[in-house]
């Protein structure tokens, strides 16, 4: 059934969403007033008295002013200067918002120079807060791929699960044991410039985001692990203490560049954000990706620890996070694939995880010794180079299990079977703000080998997976048209008198499958299944429904290499 009080929730259109929700979508909530509070006490005393006690107060105001989408002529709460906005008209910054990309934030310290250097007091505030803002929604926490879970879609199902410590910095900031973390961990902070050459600053600006990401990134687990049924006081001191050292790491890093703009202000340093120092970025960001290890993604460091050493293994197409919500596959595919392996590990399946970045190096492993790789999709956003190696292994023998998304024509002549069907029969449509009627009509039942284990009963959402904020929903645009005897449909969806194919298996000459395509709201976790209970956050697993698509799928695709 699904719930009474999410059957007569009717989201905002999207534009109310991204005003209205904004803290609760893109970073901290309250906790950056904190991390705005806090920075004046670690500023120096100069820039400190610049401010004066009226422009302190507004630098926390104004700690939430990037979240706008409005455009800088028609905001009407903020006077953005006549220069400064010949200088964002330059560089393509249309609104608020676009502060956010790491070249905004060079734009944003190339006009708090100019501020600073002018002596205007508010227009240097207002750059302040903007820089600030953002430095720390690279390292918050909601960012990360299981605190993202827990706190848009978990929370919002009313999912129990253990106490927790929050999931933003504002929760431990007013507790005694949070503030004693955070003072401690502040008197060993020392502001200092990032440069001395304009060059080098403007690069370690751009850079700050990825580098902030992976911060933030390798302390997701320990928060996440608070929220486990009967976690230890060491587990909950110890998110705690993660926690902190995001909002100390956002205060540090965010006044660092405003010492640095303030520096160059004195000497009379004008920082120039020309074609060359954007392509030097481009070049240090493009190393960064290439050299991050995966495992700061702390979502995969136990199965990276746990992975089969000897083939052959089923594999698992992972990538590490970058920044925001930048991804090549959909938001939600690392903890649905964290979830996937879990489930293949414990079920006894030999797995390894699979690097994204190491196919374009060496292509993918031998069907031999890879006899199956499992995509979770979304937009599947990867070079031509990628996808000639994923043609290369399916054409010598290998088999692909697609959670989709988009499929990129990766699947033979199955994807010539799949086609988009029209919104208004979509149960996740691809625009916040768009929770479509069919949702509450929506009902799935299962076929083939998914009926077996599944049982011959229709099954509608037990939550609503368009939830209000976040980037996790799992959207899926296609069905499956009907493909001869090489089609066994394994679910459709029924909507009043419409039944779609959305999930089937494309089987060669001889009967074996080769291709299962899945849409993702089919595998994400507690959408179909009654369980109301998550034992350990920060150790997905799939929920029942899923557990049983997931090894009915393996059983076709790869039979020899399922126990259960």
């Amino acid at each position: 059934m699904i719930q009474k009080n999410f059957s007569a929730n009717v989201l905002l259109p999207a534009i109310l969403i991204l005003f209205g929700c904004s803290s609760l979508l893109f970073a901290w909530g309250p906790g950056h007033d904190h991390v705005n509070k806090l920075s004046l006490e670690v500023m120096p005393n100069e820039i400190k008295t610049f401010l004066g006690e009226t422009y302190a107060k507004k630098l926390v105001k104004w700690s939430h002013a990037p979240d706008n989408f409005t455009p800088w002529e028609k905001i009407k709460n903020i006077s953005i200067a006549p220069e400064d906005l010949a200088v964002l008209k330059t560089y393509g910054m249309k609104h608020p918002y676009s502060l956010h990309s790491h070249k905004g934030q060079a734009v944003n310290f190339v006009l708090l120079v100019h501020a600073f250097q002018a002596r205007n007091v508010e227009r240097a505030t207002l750059w302040m807060a903007y820089l600030l803002h953002t430095f720390a929604d690279e390292a918050a926490s909601n960012h990360d791929p299981l605190i993202h879970y827990i706190t848009y879609a978990f929370k919002e199902y009313g999912m129990n699960m253990g106490k927790g410590i929050g999931l933003d910095f504002a929760d431990i900031v007013n507790t005694k044991e949070g503030d004693a973390i955070i003072r401690n961990l502040l008197e060993k902070v020392r502001i200092v410039s990032l440069a001395e050459n304009p060059r080098q600053a403007l690069l370690k600006i751009m850079m700050a985001g990825l580098e902030g990401n992976a911060y933030m990134t390798q302390r997701g687990s320990r928060i996440a692990a608070t929220y486990a049924m009967n976690a230890s006081e060491k587990v909950i001191e110890d998110g705690r203490r993660a926690m902190a050292e995001l909002g100390v790491y956002s205060i540090e890093h965010g006044m660092n560049a405003i010492v640095t703009a303030w520096s160059f202000a004195k000497n009379g340093i004008v920082p120039n954000l020309n074609d060359e120092v954007l392509e030097e970025y481009k070049r240090e960001a493009a190393e960064f990706g290439r050299n991050r290890p995966l495992r700061y993604d702390s979502i995969f460091v136990e199965l990276l620890e746990d992975a089969t050493k000897t083939p052959p293994f089923i594999g698992a197409l992972v990538e590490p996070s970058v920044s925001m919500n930048r991804a090549k596959f959909s938001f939600g595919a690392k903890f649905i694939m964290a979830s996937v392996v879990r489930t293949i590990r414990n079920a006894g399946i030999p797995y390894r995880l699979v690097d994204i970045r190491m196919i374009e190096k060496q292509g993918l492993p031998s069907p031999k010794t890879m006899p199956l790789l499992i995509v979770c999709s979304g937009q599947f956003s990867v070079s031509k180079k990628i996808k000639e190696h994923f043609k290369t292994y399916t054409r010598r023998g290998g088999k692909l299990l697609w959670i989709g998304g988009e499929h990129r024509n990766q699947l033979g002549e199955f994807s010539k079977v799949l086609q988009r069907a029209g919104n208004q029969l979509l149960p996740v449509p691809g625009k916040y703000g768009k929770n479509p009627p069919v949702l509450k009509k929506t009902r799935v039942v299962f076929r083939s080998a998914f009926r077996k284990v599944l049982g011959n009963k229709e099954y509608g959402f037990t939550h609503n997976p368009n939830t209000k904020a976040g980037w996790q929903r799992p959207r899926c645009s296609y069905v499956i048209k009907s493909g001869g005897n090489h089609v066994r449909v394994l679910a459709e969806l029924l909507v009043d008198d419409t039944g779609m194919s959305i999930a089937a298996a494309w089987e060669d000459g001889g009967g074996k499958t080769k291709y299962i395509f899945l849409p993702e709201y089919l595998v994400a976790p507690y959408l179909f299944s009654k369980e109301t209970t998550i034992k350990d956050p920060s150790r997905p697993m799939l929920d029942s429904v899923g557990e049983k698509i997931l090894l009915a799928s393996l059983r076709l695709l790869v039979p020899g290499m399922v126990r259960k």
